[in-house]
C-alpha cells in the first residue's frame, strides 16, 4: 500500500524540468579515490548507462506515453576551468565506457543554445526530455495495474515497530505493514527527525513563457537539447515538448519565497540567458 499526504504522483516528480539521462555531474576522480577500481567502474556504468536504459525500458514495457524524445543534453560551463576539468574527466570515462558525449568550445556554443553566456559545454547525445507529469502518473498507473493500492490525502503521523512488522498511524486511521519504506525526499517532515537531519530540501522554481513561436524557440534551441548549467543558481531550461514555449527552471532562492519574488527572479535569470 502507498500512503501519500497529497494526491499520489502530484509531487515534485511531476513538476520538474522533465530531463532524463545520467552521470553528467558525477566525478570519476572522486569515485575512484573512494572505491576500488571495480566498484568505481560499476557505479560509473550504473550512472551513465544503466539508469537511463532502465527508465526507457520501463516506458516501453509499461507503455507509458510521456512524450519522451532522445533530444540530448547540453551542459554549459560557467567558468573555463570547469570546461577544462570536464574535458579531462570525459577522456577518462571514454576509456572505460562507450559514452556518447562531445566537448563543445565557446566558439561553437551557439550550435546548441542561442546565448553567449557560457564558456562552452559538453553534449550528452543519449539524454532526453519528457513530460514529467505524464511520466509520474504513468508509473503510478503501472503500479496500480500491478496490484498496488494507493491512498492519497492520508498523512503518516508516526511509524512504530510492532510485534510483527510495523504500525503506521495516519490522519485517517491505522495501517499495519510487514515493511515500511519512507520515500518522502524533500517533503520529509520533522516527524521523521532521523531523516530530516540527513535530507536537505533545495527549492527549485520553474516558469514557462508564453508562445513566442516555434521558429523563435528553434533559433534558441537549434537541436532541441535539454540545457543545464554549472553555476550555483543551477538554471536548467528547454523547449516545451510541443516546441512552442521555453520552460525555464532554477534557484530563485534557497528557501520558500513568495510567488511574486520567485517570478521576478526567474524572469531576470531567463532574460540574462536570452536577452532578446
Amino acid at each position: 500500500m502507498i500512503l501519500d499526504s497529497g494526491a499520489p504522483c502530484s509531487g515534485a516528480s511531476s513538476r520538474n524540468g522533465g530531463m532524463i539521462g545520467g552521470g553528467h555531474r558525477l566525478s570519476i576522480s572522486q569515485l575512484e579515490s573512494q572505491n576500488s577500481p571495480e566498484i568505481a567502474l560499476q557505479l560509473i556504468r550504473e550512472s551513465y548507462l544503466d539508469s537511463l536504459e532502465f527508465a526507457v525500458g520501463l516506458m516501453k514495457d509499461e507503455k507509458i506515453d510521456c512524450d519522451y524524445s532522445e533530444t540530448g543534453r547540453f551542459r554549459a560551463f560557467w567558468h573555463r576551468a570547469g570546461f577544462d576539468k570536464a574535458e579531462r574527466e570525459l577522456e577518462r570515462i571514454k576509456k572505460r565506457l562507450a559514452v556518447e558525449a562531445e566537448m563543445l568550445p565557446r566558439s561553437r556554443q551557439r550550435d546548441e543554445v542561442g546565448t553567449d553566456l557560457y564558456a562552452g559545454g559538453i553534449v550528452y547525445f543519449w539524454h532526453g526530455g519528457l513530460n514529467p507529469a505524464k511520466w509520474s502518473f504513468g508509473i503510478g498507473d503501472a503500479a496500480l495495474r500491478a496490484g498496488a493500492l494507493a491512498q492519497g490525502h492520508t498523512r503518516v503521523e508516526t511509524v512504530r515497530p510492532a510485534r510483527t512488522g510495523f504500525v503506521a498511524e495516519t490522519s485517517r486511521g491505522r495501517v499495519k505493514a510487514g515493511n515500511v519504506l519512507i520515500a518522502t525526499n524533500g517533503y520529509t517532515t520533522p516527524t521523521f527527525s532521523d531523516l530530516t537531519r540527513r535530507t536537505i530540501p533545495v527549492p527549485s522554481f520553474i516558469v514557462a513563457t508564453e508562445r513566442p513561436g516555434t521558429n523563435r524557440v528553434k533559433d534558441l534551441f537549434p537541436n532541441g537539447r535539454m540545457i543545464v548549467e554549472t553555476r550555483e543558481r543551477h538554471c536548467y531550461y528547454r523547449p516545451s515538448t510541443d516546441g512552442t514555449r521555453i520552460v525555464f527552471g532554477g534557484r530563485a532562492a534557497l528557501s520558500q519565497v513568495p510567488e511574486a519574488f520567485a517570478r521576478r527572479e526567474m524572469r531576470g535569470l531567463l532574460s540574462q540567458v536570452f536577452p532578446e
